[in-house]
């Protein structure tokens, strides 16, 4: 049966030697000044903080984005079905224009937009 463990080593003194490396310098950073250790964890835990926030509000920005461009979206579709409508009313299209506005709108919706 293989020891999950020491797996990746290829001897037991090959894990040993790994061991004793990492332990060496806990040991002497521990040794040396508690409160520097306490210090140093205090900061790194301060930059990880700083780290989370930027993390967030990219997040918020990235959230931001397809909401500005729906409102964009939209604006547009009510610009394009005003022009046309006053097209079709300026042309007296009658009934084929009501029914063709909307139309032309939404086509021109789509096409304008699924290019970005």
């Amino acid at each position: 049966m293989t020891n999950i463990k020491a797996k990746g080593f290829d001897s037991p003194a090959q894990l040993r030697e790994y061991l004793d490396d990492i332990e060496e310098p806990i040991a002497s950073g521990s040794s040396a000044d508690p409160d520097a250790a306490l210090e140093r964890q205090v900061a790194d835990l301060r930059a990880q903080i700083e780290d989370l926030k930027e993390q967030l509000q990219a997040a918020r920005d990235r959230r931001a984005e397809p909401e500005r461009r729906s409102i964009v979206r939209v604006a547009a579709a009510l610009a394009s079905t005003f022009v046309l409508g006053r097209a079709a009313q300026y042309m007296r299209l009658g009934i084929l224009g009501a029914v063709a506005v909307p139309m032309i709108a939404a086509r021109l919706d789509r096409r304008l937009w699924s290019r970005m």
